[in-house]
């Protein structure tokens, strides 16, 4: 099961299904505009993805997840230039989630041997690193961007030993 947090129009979403056909995929996204938009992409490539209209500051899992996938809004609040497009600005900057809502729901729905992708901007990676002393997650794998202008970074996540001693065995 794999959770995708702020979907979009769910582009990432659909391409996981279409390589992975019997993976079952939730995507969340607090815009409904982008759900509209996903919804007809949706139905456009024939892909069966549960869609939720949410706030993931809200949103716990009734089953935790595998993998769960995120582009996160990648400036920080009072931060960079606002566009005058208000649905651009909830994409980009953190008005409607930070990077600590971000970790938190990663923390309630990520499974105990689950694993995390995230995707920040590199000047953001320390600050991640930071917050996630606070939340039961460490990060077992950067990967780095040098194609980016700005550079980018995946970084790769699971639960703390102290929350699950099964991520020791992950890194054998």
């Amino acid at each position: 099961m794999l959770l995708e947090l702020g979907s979009g129009t769910g582009i990432v979403s659909i391409m996981l299904k279409l390589t992975c056909p019997k993976l079952m995929i939730t995507a969340l996204e607090i815009r409904e505009s982008a759900c509209e938009l996903a919804r007809a992409n949706l139905d456009r490539t024939g892909t069966d993805i549960n869609l939720l209209h949410q706030d993931l500051r809200n949103f716990t899992a009734t089953r935790p997840f595998d993998f769960i996938v995120t582009n996160p809004p990648y400036i920080p609040h009072g931060k960079g230039r606002l566009s005058p497009d208000a649905e651009r600005n909830i994409a980009r900057h953190e008005l409607s989630c930070t990077m600590e809502d971000i970790l938190r729901c990663i923390q309630r729905n990520l499974a105990a041997d689950g694993t995390a992708f995230l995707l920040y901007p590199d000047e953001r990676i320390d600050e991640l690193e930071e917050k996630m002393k606070n939340v039961d997650l460490r990060m077992v794998r950067r990967i780095s961007s040098p194609q980016s202008r700005k550079g980018t970074t995946i970084a790769i996540l699971i639960p703390s030993p102290q929350s699950s001693p099964i991520s020791w065995a992950r890194e054998k």
